[in-house]
Parts: structure tokens; C-alpha cells; sequence
């Protein structure tokens, strides 16, 4: 016996962006089971999203199929500075680092997007760029200049604005940024129906954005998105 779709409790999720939100193609992704379509708030605009947003409700109303729509937070995501000439490639063995300074990448050294760089990451520690494709462990640190000087074990190409995560190293930053809030308060004006949290560590910090959605009188969902650690 078919399962209802009212009784349906897994969710297909697709995301939504340039080269989704076609009408045409967006008709045909929930004609192929899409039950939540998904958001990326790490890109575009508030004048894309409610556009896509609009066109969502506009082609579930069309097709008579209920359509939930997912806010997913950009969250604190660190990430690499920019290169002079775009990118790198490093070899297993280079001596690499990372600083806190506003330097532009060289074949020797990248600035990162967090200025607790050298007080919170400890000699020993693995982090891992480009989603683990290049790998490099600490060896010395200079904190009077917020420098990590590192050995890379797993070699691969850099390039601007890549994201570094430090695996099993506790850092001090929040869950929601600035930006987050500004476009979780938009989520909610626009009427979303779930909302992802990025790079989720500790209960606080689904309390914190709970206690928001809260405040605007909204009782809208959190997904936890584990993707640190420590989660």
C-alpha cells in the first residue's frame, strides 16, 4: 500500500539558486519529489531571495503541491583572504601560514577571516581548507603577529576566499554573525518554513536563535546543521 503524502515524514530537499530558479526547471524538481527547497543565504541577495521565494509559492500553488521553504544561515564560516594571482598550489612538505593580518596570499602565507587565529589554535592542530582537499598542521606560532607557521600534509590548490575549518580546536566565535540575524529577521518577514543554523557547537546556540524567532512572536523550526566537532 502507497503511503500518503500527508503521512510522508522524510523530506527531499533541492536548493534553489541561479540555475534553479528557472520556472520551468523549478516545476520539474517538485514534480520529481521536492518537499523543501532550499535557500543558501552564503549567496545572493535579499531582493534574490524573495524573488525565489515568490516564485516557490507562485509554481506550489500552480502545481497544488505544499512546498516548505528552507532558510539556511550562512553562519560563521572562516574562510581564506584572497591570492594576488587567484590561487596556489602547495606540495606535501611547503611551510605555509596563516595570519590574522590583512595581507594578500602569496605561495608563503594567507590571511584568515578570524582575529583569535593565534590564541585559540594550538600547536599540533590539523586544519583542513577547501573542505579538507588541502590539509596542514601547526608547527610554530607567533601571537604577536596572530601568525600560525604550518607544514602541509596533504597537498592541493588554494584560491580566494576558500573555507578553513580547524577540527577538534574549540573556538571562541558564535553561531550567528551579524548577517545572520539580519537575514534570519528577513526569513521571517518573508514567511519561511524551516530555518538551518550553521556550524551548531553547544545548546546555546539553538537556544540564542530560538529565543530571536521567539521575540518577533514566530514559532518557526531550527534544523542544527552538525558540522563541527565539538557538536
Amino acid at each position: 500500500m502507497q503511503l500518503r503524502d500527508s503521512l510522508r515524514r522524510t523530506k527531499i530537499v533541492a536548493t534553489i539558486g541561479p540555475a534553479t530558479s528557472s520556472p520551468e526547471i523549478l516545476k520539474a524538481i517538485i514534480e520529481a519529489g521536492a518537499t523543501t527547497l532550499r535557500l543558501n543565504f552564503s549567496h545572493g541577495t535579499h531582493t534574490d531571495h524573495q524573488r525565489n521565494i515568490r516564485l516557490i509559492r507562485q509554481t506550489a500553488f500552480e502545481l497544488n503541491q505544499p512546498v516548505a521553504i528552507l532558510q539556511d544561515l550562512q553562519g560563521p564560516k572562516i574562510r581564506l583572504g584572497r591570492f594576488e594571482n587567484g590561487s596556489i598550489v602547495v606540495a606535501k612538505g611547503d611551510r605555509f601560514t596563516l595570519t590574522n593580518r590583512p595581507v594578500i596570499g602569496t605561495q608563503d602565507i594567507s590571511c584568515v577571516t578570524y582575529d583569535y587565529l593565534a590564541e585559540e589554535v594550538p600547536i599540533g592542530a590539523k586544519i583542513l581548507l577547501d573542505d579538507g582537499r588541502v590539509e596542514m598542521l601547526v608547527e610554530e606560532i607567533n601571537r604577536d603577529k596572530g601568525d600560525l607557521h604550518c607544514r602541509i600534509t596533504v597537498a592541493g590548490k588554494l584560491s580566494n576566499n576558500k573555507g578553513v575549518n580547524f577540527p577538534g580546536v574549540y573556538l571562541s566565535i558564535k553561531a550567528m554573525t551579524d548577517k545572520d540575524r539580519e537575514d534570519l529577521m528577513f526569513g521571517l518577514d518573508q514567511g519561511v518554513d524551516w530555518i538551518a543554523l550553521s556550524f551548531v557547537r553547544n545548546p546555546q546556540d539553538l537556544i540564542e536563535i530560538k529565543e530571536l524567532i521567539s521575540s518577533t512572536g514566530k514559532n518557526v523550526p531550527v534544523v542544527a546543521k552538525i558540522e563541527k566537532h565539538e557538536a
